[in-house]
This record gives C-alpha cells, sequence and structure tokens, in this order.
C-alpha cells in the first residue's frame, strides 16, 4: 500500500521514470505576449525544478541553482541537457505562478492517483493545520486554535485520505476567518471526484460538531458524518445523555456510544500524522523561518509554497504506485490518455 512514510526517500529516478510531466504543464497557462523571445526553458523543466526543490528541502533558489548546474542527477531530472536556469529565472517562474493554477495540478494529480487506484477502499479526514507567519507577513492574521491559543498567521484546511494519509482537497484561509468556517467551505466546494467509490465516513474532530458539517456530509456527499460530539454552549455535557430528538443522531447513528465511537474514529489520526509529516518532510515547515529571513516574502509565494509541498507528496506517491505495480509503460500510456 501507499503511505506516506513509505515514499519519504523514494529515489529520484524512479520519480523521473515514471511521471509525464507535460500532463502538469499543460494546466500552467500559456503567455500570450508575442513581445520578447522564447523561453530557454520549458514549463515542464521549471515545474520538476519546484517539485525537486520541494523534495530536496532546498530553501533558496540561489542554492537550487548552484545546485542545478554542479548536480548530474539534478540536471537529469529537470530534463537539462546542458543549460540550467539562474537563480531569477526560477524565482520570476515561481512569482508567475498563481495559487488557483497550482490548485489545478494539485486536483489533477488527485484525479490521477485516483485512477491509479491509490484510493481504493478508502475513506475521508479531515483536519486544521495552523500556519504561523510572523506580524510583518501581508497575508495573515490574528486567530485561535480550538485551544485557544492566539497566533498569527494561516489555516490550512486538508481532506486526507486515510488509508495512504494524502491530502485530498484543502482550502486555505487566514487565521481571522477560522477552522470551521474554512472546513465548511472545503466540504462545500470539493475537488473530490468518484465519492462513490469511497468507504461511508468522514472523519473530523469534534470542533467540526455543527449541523451544516453533519448535513451536507450526510446528505450531500451522502457518508457518515463521524464528528464527536462538543458540548460547547449545552447544558448536556455527555453524548450518551442526548435526548432521543437529537438533531445529531439523525446523521451521526452510534454516537451515544462514547467508548465504541472513539474506537471507530481513529482512522482520524491519519490526517493528523500526515499535517506533521507535511511540516517535517517539505519545505511548509520551513515558511515562518523564511518569511522572517526574508522581509519581502509575498503572500503569494506563502500559498504556493504550502500547495507545491502538497503535490510534491503525490508526486511521490504516484511514483511509488506505479513502480509497486511493476507496469509503467502500461500505466503512463492510460495517464496520457486521462
Amino acid at each position: 500500500m501507499t503511505k506516506l512514510r513509505s515514499i519519504k526517500d523514494i529515489e529520484l529516478e524512479i520519480i523521473q521514470k515514471n511521471i509525464d510531466w507535460e500532463i502538469l504543464a499543460n494546466i500552467i497557462p500559456k503567455k500570450r505576449s508575442k513581445v520578447g523571445r522564447k523561453s530557454d526553458y520549458s514549463d515542464g523543466q521549471m515545474l520538476r525544478v519546484m517539485i525537486l526543490q520541494d523534495i530536496e528541502s532546498i530553501e533558496y533558489d540561489t542554492d537550487m541553482a548552484r545546485k542545478l548546474k554542479s548536480n548530474p542527477s539534478y540536471k537529469e531530472f529537470c530534463g537539462f541537457i546542458d543549460k540550467t536556469p539562474a537563480h531569477d529565472k526560477i524565482s520570476r517562474f515561481k512569482r508567475t505562478l498563481k495559487p488557483k493554477t497550482l490548485k489545478k495540478i494539485h486536483e489533477k494529480m488527485d484525479q490521477i492517483l485516483e485512477k491509479s487506484r491509490v484510493f481504493d477502499n478508502d475513506e475521508l479526514c479531515g483536519d486544521g493545520t495552523k500556519i504561523p507567519l510572523p506580524i510583518h507577513a501581508n497575508i495573515g492574521s490574528w486567530g485561535a486554535t480550538s485551544g485557544n491559543d492566539k497566533f498569527f498567521g494561516l489555516w490550512l484546511m486538508t481532506m486526507n485520505s486515510t488509508n495512504t494519509e494524502l491530502v485530498r482537497d484543502f482550502n486555505i484561509g487566514t487565521a481571522k476567518i477560522g477552522q470551521v468556517v474554512l472546513m465548511k467551505g472545503l466540504i462545500h466546494n470539493t475537488s473530490i471526484t468518484e465519492m462513490e467509490r469511497l468507504g461511508n465516513n468522514v472523519y473530523l474532530d469534534g470542533i467540526f460538531d455543527d449541523h451544516e458539517t453533519r448535513q451536507h456530509i450526510f446528505r450531500g456527499w451522502n457518508k457518515i458524518p463521524k464528528i464527536p460530539y462538543n458540548p460547547r454552549n449545552s447544558k448536556i455535557k455527555k453524548a450518551k445523555d442526548l435526548p432521543d430528538d437529537n438533531w445529531r443522531l439523525v446523521f451521526t447513528p452510534g454516537i451515544r456510544n462514547e467508548e465504541k465511537f472513539k474506537k471507530d474514529c481513529r482512522p482520524r489520526t491519519g490526517v493528523e500524522r500526515e499535517n506533521s509529516r507535511l511540516k517535517q518532510w517539505t519545505l511548509i515547515g520551513r515558511i515562518h523561518e523564511k518569511a522572517i529571513r526574508a522581509f519581502r516574502t509575498t503572500g503569494r509565494y506563502i500559498v504556493n509554497q504550502m500547495i507545491i509541498s502538497m503535490i510534491s507528496t503525490q508526486v511521490r506517491a504516484l511514483a511509488h504506485r506505479i513502480q509497486e505495480l511493476m507496469q509503467p509503460v502500461a500505466i503512463q500510456y492510460t495517464l496520457k490518455n486521462f
């Protein structure tokens, strides 16, 4: 089975051999201006540079440009024969990409992983991860966690696969908006396809215990919302004491059996592990430090880096899956016709 912990150290050669980058590069809008000469590097090559930079945790574009020039395996991975892009070319390419373009690439990768049957017999679990930023960052705001710990920054809300722990969909917003509102936006506007092929349950934390969230998962997604009872602003402190006419019982049968319900909700811990690994293994974990040192780090850069890190895990997972099947040629043919 494709698990995040099994793809962390996947060899670059395996990724290079099994990923068709043009499928992803074709999502990037083409420049229509006829002024100036054609770029020396294709979108596919520059996309590979970004993914490689995240996989190898190379924080600065100057370091990336230097290593591209001196490391033959990096050069081969990105498809460069002789010349390699300077750091300003890499930075410029990143600046021109809009978050919505990277979101489409993430969606395409999720669909390809779905077609590759990575998510068979799978379910969904969701959670929020705080992304602290320095106060001078032009994109953050003050907010609080469910434990009322105040922080300045963003929320990254994710809907993950319980089996593979991969991020299947996400929503990013300022801390002020809050987890609950952002999660509702994710649930109402999800890009996840083939819902009918997934299992019956969607696991969320107790902070998301509200009527709208449970109702949409139950009626919109046709799934059971496995959300623990949250006694906030209620005289009823225990789920076992909920009356028979409580609205939660309509959407989540069995919620009153707290011990069994807690045991059934163990798959939700997958999203917590994945969020932790995203911070450890990708450049998401260095956003705060980078924003402090690079005072002019833009909001677009911060959001783009978060999405790139999620795409890099998808790329590794797909390469691992294809290698696992030991049918790279056949699989790539089906992907090209996707």
